[in-house]
């Protein structure tokens, strides 16, 4: 059966079909954004956490300064459910622990415990060292 060239491609035509709905429905889901979010960092995909000259290069009159650690954060922006852990956070920075896909972002209470915060309730945001 697997042997009709005729059936393989079909069946590959379907699976790229199906991958391409899944990743469709995956962007679509995403909070509505504007270009200044996106420059922001609020799409979800924030810049990368270290920064460091080219060796050799100068960094504001440093010649090759070490890296600078930048920490990915959550503002949580409001609050669309007041029986939320974040509730009381709201304008505060949370940690950024990553995402579940659909549900939210991941960080960590107070206590300690890993929950969600709502995508439409925070936004990434980078924290350079103190």
């Amino acid at each position: 059966m697997l042997n009709d060239p005729m059936l393989n491609i079909v069946i590959v035509g379907v699976l790229i079909y199906v991958l391409f709905v899944i990743h469709a429905v995956r962007v679509s889901n995403r909070t509505q954004m504007t270009p200044q979010d996106d420059i922001d960092g609020a799409t979800g995909h924030a810049p990368p956490l270290t920064e460091a000259p080219h060796p050799g290069e100068s960094s504001y009159g440093a010649v090759d300064a070490p890296p600078v650690t930048l920490k990915r954060m959550l503002l949580i922006t409001h609050c669309s459910d007041p029986q939320m852990w974040y509730a009381d956070l709201v304008g505060k920075q949370v940690p950024y622990l990553g995402e579940w896909p659909g549900e939210g972002f991941k960080s960590r209470e107070k206590a300690g415990y890993v929950n969600l915060v709502k995508f439409a309730d925070a936004r990434i945001v980078v924290r350079g060292p103190k």
